[in-house]
């Protein structure tokens, strides 16, 4: 079963790049070349992260209907010639000072919230995820093994794709000793 998130941008796959751009066509029809000239069409003004996440859900589409007893052509990504990104844009952050006068403002749970993040740099999701169960006091780690979204508890990325998701606890350290830059989401 898919997560909540991954249904809802593979569906966004499908409304804003696949059903568009393909048209009335057949899944026999969807090989090699026509998954080219898609791409090509893609390529204007989307990044290759993009590409290969609509590829990616274009893939497990006929994947299910082939399982379905569909005749169903195919693709093979690596033959795909896929345009290079652009340069990524520099990454948005909150100085030291920025981030001590977020938590000066904050009230109660936001100045947690807000302080756990900064001080490991989880993303919001994996924050609004944790509960006591998630907190090693004695060796001052914290577990993200599931993460929050639009209201619903899933197993967090680290946590499914990477082992047990432990990350070193920032307690103790105060505002003041935060590196001179803290990442922001």
């Amino acid at each position: 079963m898919l997560k909540p998130s991954t249904a809802k941008v593979m569906k966004s796959h499908l409304r804003f790049h696949l059903v568009p751009e393909s048209g009335p066509i057949r899944l026999d029809e969807i090989g090699q070349e026509q998954v080219q000239a898609f791409v090509g069409k893609l390529a204007k003004g989307r990044s290759r992260h993009t590409i290969l996440n609509v590829l990616g859900t274009l893939a497990s589409v006929l994947k299910m209907a082939r399982r379905w007893g569909y005749a169903v052509a195919g693709f093979t990504q690596s033959d795909l010639v896929i345009p290079c990104s652009k340069p990524a844009k520099p990454g948005r952050f909150f100085t030291a000072e920025q981030m001590r006068s977020i938590l000066a403002l904050a009230s109660e749970p936001w100045h947690t919230i807000f302080a756990i993040a900064a001080m490991t740099g989880l993303r919001p999701g994996d924050v609004l995820g944790l509960s006591i169960d998630d907190l090693d006091f004695e060796q001052r780690l914290i577990f993200v093994r599931r993460s929050a979204w639009l209201q619903a508890s899933n197993l967090a990325k680290e946590h499914a794709e990477c082992g047990n998701g432990a990350y070193a606890w920032a307690a103790g350290r105060s505002v003041d000793k935060l590196p001179s830059v803290v990442a922001s989401q």
